[in-house]
């Protein structure tokens, strides 16, 4: 059997066996040829690495004849990440990363987090929205929206520079509980225990961010999936019995609801103080006991009186006016839940990128000097691909006529750079590109251009990619 059929066999059992199952001989697939190529690929034609398909810049004797010395340093264990903290690679290791073909990090980087997803993936329980391809931030958004309508209550929480605060110990641990493999185990607490995961990567690095913040994602998930189990356990989501610590009795709690989405989550619970403290203070002690986590700054909200921000979306409940029924001649009082644009964050990052200027009044849209030596279509695809992500990002706003304002923001400001290039006036600019600003991009017939999607109707879109526009206007 090859790797890749071994891997989707390790999958299925996941599926089928769930946590019951410990996997052993799981190093032994790192032998398999065929797991490199494919994790080679993966690598590199994601990176565009290669300029040409056809005639690539690597010859295949090369790649192969390097791939085989990854290989064989990986399964001998001679193998150490290029930036260690605790551990001197041997001699024989210092020589072996010098002028190297291909990136052997990334690769190692790559193939792990190959036989890691494999395992876990199928694990990770309903309310981990943060990974996996059938889920994203929608997705979260959606379910709170369906199911948080009767939750008064919101328990919130943040972990901060998440990654750094795994403990490698407890993490082990973990390993243990599903893979029964020491030298694959000792392979992961090389990367766990380097720092080539939280480097901060630059620009010219071999080491591609992509796969660095993969592996990094998978080791927190399977980190916080203790937590996730624990809470579905405790709560069980629905109604049980419990013994207040304060009151030898047993006290009942309603249907709670969890969800979290990587770092950030949220629990929701019907109107109850001592039952808001009591849940908070027995999650306090899992985080800080079990998980040895520096305890985040857990924050309870009434959604009848404020809001949270969860996702970078503003969420608050609103009791819609009571209506009266023809048929039945009695009165509904339903609650909704809102979901918002975090206008003024967006602004102050909006000031920040130079794109507008604060007045007395308020805020104009300003031009953005820095990019008037860029040419017109690197300009208009600048200000279009924040915009196009704005306006994916939060089409499940209640109110999408908001993104009215954005759009007016950011295409005046494209239209302000284009004229500072150029010397002229925004009227001139706009008679010469329209309305939409449509500018051809040379050597190529495609137009780039604002494109304003239908404003007066919301969609989650559950099945598409996203991007967090914050992720992008801070870079």
């Amino acid at each position: 059997m090859n790797g890749l059929d071994r891997l989707t066999t390790i999958r299925n059992i996941s599926v089928k066996k769930g946590k019951t199952w410990v996997h052993k001989d799981i190093f032994r697939l790192l032998n398999k040829e065929d797991l490199w190529v494919t994790a080679y690929n993966n690598v590199y034609i994601r990176n565009k690495l290669k300029k040409d398909k056809k005639t690539s810049l690597y010859s295949e004797t090369s790649v192969v004849q390097e791939l085989e010395e990854v290989r064989l340093s990986v399964m001998n264990e001679s193998y150490y990440p290029s930036k260690i903290k605790n551990l001197n690679p041997p001699k024989f290791e210092k020589n072996f990363l010098k002028k190297r073909v291909i990136d052997v990090d990334t690769i190692v980087i790559e193939i792990t987090h190959m036989i890691l997803e494999a395992i876990f993936e199928p694990l990770f329980c309903d309310s981990n929205f943060g990974y996996s391809e059938k889920k994203n931030a929608h997705s979260a958004l959606q379910y709170i929206e369906e199911n948080f309508t009767d939750c008064e209550f919101i328990i919130q929480g943040e972990f901060q520079k998440a990654y750094r605060s795994i403990n490698p110990s407890i993490f082990n641990k973990l390993l243990n509980k599903y893979i029964k493999d020491s030298r694959f185990n000792n392979l992961i607490m090389k990367f766990l225990k380097s720092g080539i995961l939280d480097a901060e990567t630059k620009p010219n690095s071999p080491i591609r961010n992509y796969e660095k913040r993969k592996l990094q994602e998978l080791f927190l998930n399977i980190y916080l999936h203790e937590l996730d189990e624990w809470l579905e356990n405790y709560l069980k989501l629905s109604s049980h019995s419990r013994t207040d610590l304060n009151k030898v009795e047993s006290i009942s709690l309603p249907k709670v609801q969890y969800v979290r989405y990587m770092e950030q989550w949220i629990l929701g619970i019907k109107k109850d103080n001592i039952l808001v403290s009591y849940i908070k203070k027995e999650l306090e002690n899992f985080l800080v006991k079990t998980l040895k986590l520096t305890l985040p700054q857990i924050e309870v909200t009434c959604l009848t009186s404020g809001h949270i921000s969860f996702l970078d979306y503003e969420i608050y409940l609103i009791r819609s006016k009571a209506s009266k029924e023809v048929t039945t001649l009695k009165y509904t009082n339903t609650k909704k839940l809102r979901f918002d644009i975090p206008i003024n964050k967006l602004l102050r990052h909006f000031e920040k990128n130079n794109i507008i200027k604060p007045t007395t009044s308020g805020y104009n849209p300003a031009s953005k000097g820095k990019y008037t030596r860029l040419d017109d279509h690197k300009i208009v695809l600048y200000f279009t691909r924040i915009w196009n992500i704005l306006q994916s990002y939060y089409s499940g706003i209640t109110n999408p006529q908001k993104l009215q304002y954005l759009y007016w923001l950011l295409r005046m400001s494209c239209a302000m750079t284009l004229a500072h290039k150029h010397k002229s006036t925004c009227t001139q600019i706009f008679k010469k590109r329209g309305k939409s600003l449509s500018v051809e991009i040379p050597n190529n017939k495609r137009k780039i251009f604002f494109e304003c999607q239908n404003l007066k109707t919301r969609k989650w879109k559950k099945s598409e990619i996203i991007i967090n526009p914050f992720n992008l206007l801070q870079n």
